[in-house]
């Protein structure tokens, strides 16, 4: 709650914007730059400047970004693969983009995301920023900073080309089917012991508890601003996104662990999801399972 002179504002996050200090406190030393684009090359050297923003070591020149971003848009094949081997940290970015996966952030690829490169290791990472339009909310058509899409089907793998999200970089890691496995590999850990309703969902009250009182006093305070949200909206979206993780976890789920393809999530009433899928060539029987319970084994016609 910020109060300025003794009178209200409003109800505020507080982000940091990270240079080098936050470096420094993570026990690490490297250049952060602030991506604006999908990291194809700029027209120019001189577009660097407005595509990128240099957040820790600004003193220092671009020549280390523009050589990277340079050569990763420049080669192809076997060359391309050593040069991502050599120069980013691939199980890094397995993981963030993992977790984006995990959360259907569609906002990351074509900006909202750092590079930092590790004076330690000499590799490129990926940074995470602005992670407001994730968990089933994408950027609506009413414009209301409080509306839910409730979007669970994004891609299992994203970053690629033909997915939800591309990013070049993250294209060039992902080109490799190694690289590939290793996201699933961490979405599956992710949903199998942190994104589950059993730890979400309580997550969600806490969060809730914690922020309710001062949200409807800002909502009945400024209600009468543009696109305000009704207390009725607020208490809604609890369950909206209690929902979603049951959603998103069966949508990506049975991609991980069986041979099906094409699957379809349909939420019903009481929490209850209706699965529809394609076996793959060959399956004899499926089995489906959900929280590790099994619910049938059918044969496929």
């Amino acid at each position: 709650r910020l109060f300025r002179n003794g009178q209200y504002y409003g109800v505020y996050l507080a982000l940091e914007d990270p240079e080098d200090e936050y470096i420094e406190r993570q026990g690490r030393d490297g250049p952060l730059y602030k991506s604006y684009s999908t990291d194809t090359p700029p027209a120019s050297i001189a577009e660097y400047y407005n595509t990128y923003r240099k957040q820790a070591r600004a003193q220092e020149s671009y020549a280390d970004l523009v050589a990277f971003i340079s050569r990763i848009n420049s080669l192809s094949g076997t060359a391309l693969r050593d040069f991502v081997r050599q120069n980013i940290d691939v199980d890094q970015v397995a993981r963030f983009c993992a977790i984006n996966s995990v959360l259907g952030n569609l906002d990351w690829g074509h900006k909202n995301h750092y590079f930092f490169r590790d004076r330690a290791t000499g590799l490129w990472e990926f940074a995470p920023w602005d992670m407001d339009l994730t968990m089933g909310k994408n950027w609506p058509p009413c414009q209301s900073v409080f509306c839910h899409d409730g979007q669970y089907n994004h891609t299992l793998i994203m970053g690629m080309s033909g997915t939800s999200v591309y990013n070049k970089v993250a294209d060039s890691v992902l080109q490799d089917p190694a690289a590939q496995q290793l996201v699933k590999d961490y979405v599956k850990v992710i949903l199998q012991e942190e994104f589950t309703p059993e730890k979400m969902h309580p997550w969600v009250d806490a969060l809730y508890d914690l922020i309710s009182d001062e949200t409807i006093e800002e909502v009945r305070r400024f209600r009468s601003f543009s696109n305000q949200m009704t207390e009725a909206q607020y208490w809604q979206q609890r369950d909206v996104i209690k929902q979603w993780v049951i959603q998103r976890r069966a949508f990506l789920m049975p991609q991980l662990l069986g041979p099906v393809k094409e699957l379809r999530a349909e939420p019903l009433e009481g929490n209850r999801v209706r699965l529809t899928w394609i076996p793959e060539p060959g399956t004899q029987k499926v089995r489906v399972r959900v929280d590790r319970k099994a619910l049938a084994l059918r044969d496929v016609p």
